[in-house]
């Protein structure tokens, strides 16, 4: 079991490192291709809106075969994307390499997620979760810094091929170690039932919690360089290790989240988006005053926010449970979409007249809404699931 779950992972930390390595690498990629910053900026946008249009779709027609097969077809193509794009004698062929990869992207976590939700014991879905998405986090802490030191050594393509080496990787490894799973006998994948799964207000509610939860992130967190600079005046050679810090309270967080989602599915959201934005609150107040408690409640918000994310997924999954391929696989264009939102509301703000200092409070008042929103999609559900009966 755990060699086929780690084997999700590390496609997972694949897919994590190839969508944020070239933000370090722009100004290398612009001045090779000979275009500017800011239109090399156009590759992390367009990887997203790629993510969120083409990955849905080709869920969908994955949704046809089965799913080991489907998601070896869909690393294959990851793959593909990256030797377009190492080869790219131009930008838009570069482009064209981004958008191949983020349409396996945004369909391999909705297979990746049923898979490894499939061979875990019953009650351990939260489990299976936190250890694929935790690729991601993994992807933050090494694959991200890593690519970006071998495309400063040895040129933007170099990174892009060892991306593309991680993607063989993990398809070799899905190959050996994940079982041939058959789809479950209530399951059904035809496009109207796809469709109808996505109308259950369990998963509609969870969508919009993903949502808020990254307008709130990432209005401050794209910006969470200058805002620590200017408002706790942390010296620049600093902010690394700030950033490590983060992304080890994010993989606390998702440890977490495997080992309670499951246990207190409610309490995983109802309490950990208050908290979210309780530590919002606390940033916006002790910053100016002393930057050290700012950066821990940034960090609460990392690891209490990554419980939160197993749990919403692991929402998701009960309630399209008839139909989940789509479901599941919009997942992935669900937070790409609360991503770009985030980042240009904050962007919008700042250039409004908004001070950096005020970003906490905005983000403060969209954890605050996640909250109320918790609260009435779980007003129903019981505290914790029934217990499974053992048979004697």
């Amino acid at each position: 079991m755990y060699p086929a779950l780690v084997s999700l992972l590390l496609g997972a930390f694949a897919i994590g490192t190839t969508e944020f390595v070239v933000a370090g690498l722009l100004p290398a990629i612009a001045g090779d291709l000979g275009v500017s910053i800011a239109d090399a900026g156009l590759l992390i946008t367009g990887y997203a809106l790629s993510v969120a249009i083409f990955g849905p779709a080709l869920a969908v027609v994955a949704a046809r075969f089965p799913r080991k097969p489907a998601l070896l077809a869909v690393v294959a193509l990851f793959v593909l994307g990256h030797v377009i794009a190492a080869a790219a004698p131009g930008f838009w062929t570069l482009m064209l390499g981004r958008a191949v990869a983020a349409a396996a992207h945004g369909c391999y976590f909705g297979l990746a997620i049923l898979l490894g939700t499939s061979i875990v014991p019953p009650g351990r879905q939260g489990m299976a979760l936190a250890i694929i998405v935790g690729g991601i986090n993994v992807a933050n802490i090494i694959g991200v810094p890593l690519g970006t030191a071998v495309g400063t050594a040895w040129g933007w393509r170099a990174a892009i091929v060892l991306v593309g080496l991680i993607g063989v990787l993990a398809f070799a490894a899905i190959a050996a170690f994940v079982p041939v799973t058959p789809r479950a006998a209530h399951t059904q994948s035809g496009f109207a039932a796809q469709v109808q799964a996505l109308r259950s207000p369990k998963v509609l509610t969870a969508y919009l919690l993903i949502v808020l939860h990254m307008l709130a992130f990432w209005t401050l967190s794209t910006f969470i360089a200058p805002y620590f600079i200017e408002t706790g005046g942390i010296a620049e050679a600093r902010l690394p290790a700030v950033l490590l810090v983060f992304g080890v309270f994010g993989g606390l967080g998702i440890v977490a989240g495997g080992r309670y989602a499951d246990r207190y599915p409610v309490a995983s959201l109802t309490l950990s988006y208050p908290l979210v934005a309780a530590c919002f609150a606390v940033t916006w107040l002790a910053t100016p005053w002393w930057w050290p408690i700012g950066v821990l409640a940034i960090g609460l918000v990392w690891m209490i926010g990554s419980l939160a994310v197993i749990g919403v997924q692991n929402r998701i999954l009960q309630g399209a449970a008839a139909a989940p391929e789509l479901a599941s696989s919009l997942i992935s264009a669900v937070f790409n979409l609360g991503i770009a939102a985030g980042a240009a509301l904050g962007s919008q703000l700042l250039a409004g007249g908004t001070p950096v200092a005020a970003l906490p409070l905005v983000s403060f008042l969209f954890a605050l809404g996640a909250s109320l929103v918790a609260f009435a999609a779980t007003r129903a559900d019981p505290p914790r699931p029934p217990p499974t009966r053992r048979s004697r």
